[in-house]
Parts: C-alpha cells; sequence; structure tokens
C-alpha cells in the first residue's frame, strides 16, 4: 500500500467514526432511556399529600445554535411540587413531579408551569409512583410519550447507517486506488508504444515537416507525460504535432498526434504518412494511406492498427483533420 493509499484509507476511517461514534452514542441513549420509562410504568402506586410547591428555574441545551455553531443554553421551569408518602410503614419526602428524558419534565412556558404548582395546592391527596428498589424516587406522574425517543433513536441509527455507507465505499474506493496503483506501476514498466525514441521523433519532425518543437503540457491516466508541441517555426497553427513522451522515461514516446486544417487533402496525406513512418521507423505506409482514404470517403473517423500500434484517423470535421498513432496510458 503506498503513502496515498495509506492517507485514504485513514480519511475514510475518520469520516466513518464522525457518523458511527455520535450515532452509536445517541440510539444507545435513547435505547436506555426507552428501558427506563418503561419499567417506570410497573412502579408500584401509593398514596401521599402535598405539602408545598414552587416553580424552579434551570438552563438546558437548546437546538438553536449561536454565530459560532454552539448550541445555545435556553431557560426552562421545572415544577417542585413536595409531597410525603408512606411506603411500608415508613415515611417519605418527595418533590419530583414527573419523569422525563434527560432529567426531570421541564418546559419553557413559566405560566404553565406556575399553573401547574398551583393545581397540587397544599393538602392535596396525590398517588406517588416509586421504584420499589429505592422507594425515596418518586414521581406523581410517569412520562408515556415515546415519540421524541423514538425520533432521536432513528435518527442514531441514521448516522449509523451513514458510517456504514462511508466505510463500505471507503474500502471500494480504496480498493480502487490500490488496484490502479498496481495497473500504474505495471503500466511504467512496459516498454514504449513507439519504436521511435523521443528525441528521433521530434528531430524528424523538425528537419522533414520544418516544425519547432517545444515541451508544452502534461497528461495520461497512468503516466505521467510530457506533451511537445511542434508546429511552423514562421507561425501559423497548422500543421501542428503532438508528441507524448513519458515524464520519467523522456525518450519513450507512446503518442504522436497530426492536426491540419484540412486545406489540402493530398498535402494532409502526405504530412501523414511522414508522421507515422518517423514514429514507427517504417517506409510501409499503405496501411496508413488505405485507412485514411477510406476515413475521407466516409468523412468519419477510423480506428485501426499498423502491426500492433493503434492508428486513429479522423476526416468527420469539416475544418480539421487529425490522425493518432500510438496511445496514451
Amino acid at each position: 500500500m503506498d503513502g496515498m493509499s495509506i492517507w485514504m484509507a485513514l480519511l475514510w476511517g475518520l469520516l466513518m467514526l464522525v457518523f458511527a461514534v455520535p450515532g452509536y452514542l445517541i440510539q444507545s441513549s435513547m435505547k436506555k432511556a426507552l428501558e427506563r420509562q418503561r419499567r417506570a410504568r410497573d412502579w408500584p402506586v401509593t398514596d401521599g399529600v402535598v405539602s408545598g410547591g414552587h416553580v424552579e428555574q434551570n438552563y438546558r441545551m437548546g437546538h438553536r445554535r449561536n454565530l459560532f455553531g454552539f448550541r445555545q443554553r435556553v431557560v426552562v421551569y421545572r415544577p417542585v411540587i413536595e409531597y410525603t408518602y408512606q411506603v411500608e410503614g415508613q415515611t417519605y419526602q418527595g418533590s419530583r413531579y414527573k419523569n422525563s428524558y434527560p432529567g426531570e419534565w421541564a418546559h419553557p412556558d413559566q405560566a404553565r408551569v406556575q399553573a401547574l404548582v398551583e393545581e397540587y395546592f397544599e393538602g392535596k391527596p396525590v398517588q406517588v409512583h416509586y421504584l420499589p428498589e429505592d422507594p425515596g424516587q418518586a414521581y406523581l406522574e410517569l412520562e408515556t410519550d415515546e415519540g421524541g425517543l423514538h425520533a432521536a433513536r432513528w435518527f442514531g441509527f441514521t448516522l449509523l447507517a451513514a458510517g456504514a455507507l462511508v466505510l463500505a465505499y471507503g474500502i471500494f474506493s480504496l480498493a480502487q486506488n490500490i488496484g490502479a496503483s498496481a495497473g500504474r506501476a505495471a503500466v511504467v514498466k512496459s516498454p514504449a508504444v513507439l519504436p521511435a525514441t523521443t528525441s528521433h521523433i521530434t528531430g524528424q519532425l523538425e528537419k522533414t515537416l520544418n516544425l519547432a518543437c517545444k515541451q508544452e503540457s502534461f497528461g495520461g491516466v497512468n503516466i505521467a507525460y510530457r506533451g511537445w508541441r511542434c508546429t511552423p517555426p514562421a507561425g501559423g497553427e497548422f500543421p501542428s504535432v503532438d508528441v507524448w513522451s513519458r515524464r520519467d522515461e523522456p525518450e519513450k514516446a507512446d503518442l504522436v498526434w497530426l492536426t491540419t486544417d484540412r486545406s489540402d487533402s493530398d498535402k494532409d496525406q502526405a504530412q501523414m504518412l511522414t508522421v507515422i513512418q518517423i514514429a514507427l521507423q517504417s517506409d510501409d505506409a499503405a496501411a496508413g494511406k488505405k485507412v485514411y482514404q477510406e476515413a475521407v470517403n466516409q468523412k468519419s473517423r477510423i480506428e485501426s492498427t499498423l502491426g500492433e500500434v493503434p492508428l486513429v484517423v479522423d476526416a468527420s470535421s469539416e475544418t480539421r483533420f487529425n490522425m493518432m498513432v500510438g496511445e496514451s496510458k
């Protein structure tokens, strides 16, 4: 595994954790809250009497966020209703009104909470739900609505699923990258597509077609190339010939690309055959001539080979003629 693959694996792993860890914590926390809430419904009930009550102001983290992205604290009001009750002859005092998540029930509307406290006037008889193992833990009311907890738990599952998808895609991308790296390594070691060296091709283009060649660009999928562009030294765009040589082994040439303006068909053919002869170091141009004539007659793009070397002749345009011998990798 190369350095890029290692960094890619670390990146995908970190991204997976960003989703999966909060998702697991949320759904796990909601599951425990649901279990506690359901167990509380089976708590025994005893009689009690209200001894007093008041409203208490607290703070909780709200859903709104400030300019820096942090959740803002919001003011909530908790009803503190004091009551006494007995369990197995022992007297207990409680002040919790209703169980909720993450703690006791509270509400941001102070007037609503105040009205609730006033309903539980001193001396009012009440029913008290208490924990059998610890009767000191008690509530006057028990939460029955599970909608919010279920929604939060499903949100946690969604984050977990997103983390799983990120992990699966990361493994897929990593496998592709490793495969591509192996493919690139094999291609880099492969022989040149064209038999002629880069210096031979550019030298002959300058000599036979009176072109000036200069290094211009890079490209390729698996191999980084040096692009040599050969154009008329006196100015003008055509004919132009691009030679792609390997960046790390500049004498290995894989592709030669001729472009003309189609102003003279005979001249186009002659230049094409000259380029083929230079690139392949061969005087046998009969096959290339046949492909040229077929492409011109059909006004189309013809893909063929000269021996084992790919050849593409494109005469589909009215203003440009293109010929490529070899291929980029």
